[in-house]
């Protein structure tokens, strides 16, 4: 080999090894660049929840959420910061995306579980009120001769469904730490608006009872004997109340969606247990609501309210009746 030759070859490893280490340098920083610029987007991340935990400071069932996110962020940060990790960065930008996204529907939805909480709550509250203030009257209610001894099952069945269903909703806030969670205890707070009803309803009966001089529920219906003669009347005493058969889950239509509209429809209920003639015992504040669940509330199926004539026990027969039912979109 010649001196020349020689020459060359030395030229041409030590251009190759130059390359090589400017290909290194190139591809550190590189990836210095893209675990900067994933860090970054972290950070910023980051700063979108803090700054959601500052609004909502005093509702600390979405704050233990959102530590449990930024401890989730700060993981990740501190991962992507050590250079002993290798990663395919063209992966980790597509989960980015995905934690971006996630993110900012979270960020959203903390707007609806903050009025979900405000409304469980809000519920839990009125029926411990409601059971304090009228624990005298369910007592006499469950007690007293005069109430007819389905009604106290009745009254003693939708009572301990209450109690038992918002220990259990108080339970879930504070257990609760996802947007679905809360969704499905404001389901289930909706689902125990109707023994709350039920159970004002027929304390509400059971006292008129009691103040009654005769212990029936009586009611004087003119029937006429003979035409020519004066009209008679018979006494109809109510044997069992009606009960919910078929509840309504209604499918809201979007506008509807989001802005927490709860209303009270009141209705007759026939004697196939079919309701009739509608009203709004509580507005939602939105006339087009109103009507909405006015008509699901025809949907609804229930066993009729049955009685016997006082001078025929034997012999029961369904009759017409009253009844409420809450509607809720959340």
């Amino acid at each position: 080999m010649t001196k020349m030759q020689k020459t060359i070859i030395t030229v041409e490893i030590i251009l190759l090894v130059i390359g090589l280490g400017l290909f290194s340098i190139s591809a550190l920083n590189s990836d210095k660049g893209q675990r900067k610029e994933i860090t970054n987007k972290l950070s910023t991340l980051k700063e979108r929840m803090t700054a959601s935990k500052e609004k909502y400071s005093s509702n600390q069932a979405i704050l233990d959420i959102i530590k449990g996110k930024e401890k989730e962020i700060d993981e990740l940060i501190a991962k992507y910061q050590d250079t002993e990790n290798e990663f395919d960065f063209a992966m980790e930008k597509r989960k980015m995306t995905m934690l971006e996204t996630e993110i900012s529907c979270f960020i959203d939805d903390c707007v609806k579980i903050d009025n979900e909480i405000k409304d469980i709550q809000g519920f839990i509250d009125k029926t411990r009120r409601y059971l304090t203030e009228n624990s005298k009257q369910i007592t006499s209610a469950t007690t007293h001769k005069k109430v007819p001894a389905s009604t106290k099952r009745e009254i003693r069945s939708a009572k301990k469904k209450l109690q038992d269903g918002i220990e259990d909703l108080q339970k879930g806030i504070t257990a609760a730490n996802t947007p679905e969670d809360f969704t499905h205890l404001s389901l289930s707070s909706l689902d125990l608006g109707q023994p709350f009803v039920e159970l004002q309803n027929k304390v509400e009966h059971a006292i008129k009872l009691i103040s009654e001089k005769k212990g029936d529920t009586e009611i004087h219906i003119d029937i006429p004997i003979r035409i020519e003669e004066p009209r008679q009347t018979r006494t109809l005493v109510k044997k069992h109340d009606t009960s919910l058969v078929t509840k309504v889950i209604p499918e809201y239509p979007q506008e509807f969606k989001g802005k927490g509209y709860f209303a009270i429809i009141g209705f007759k209920i026939s004697k196939t247990g079919k309701p009739t003639t509608t009203s709004v015992v509580r507005s939602s504040g939105n006339s087009a609501f109103d009507q909405f669940c006015q008509k699901q509330a025809l949907k609804l199926e229930f066993s009729p309210a049955k009685a016997y004539y006082k001078d025929k026990p034997g012999t029961v027969f369904p009759i017409e009746s009253e009844s409420q039912y809450p509607f809720k979109c959340n």
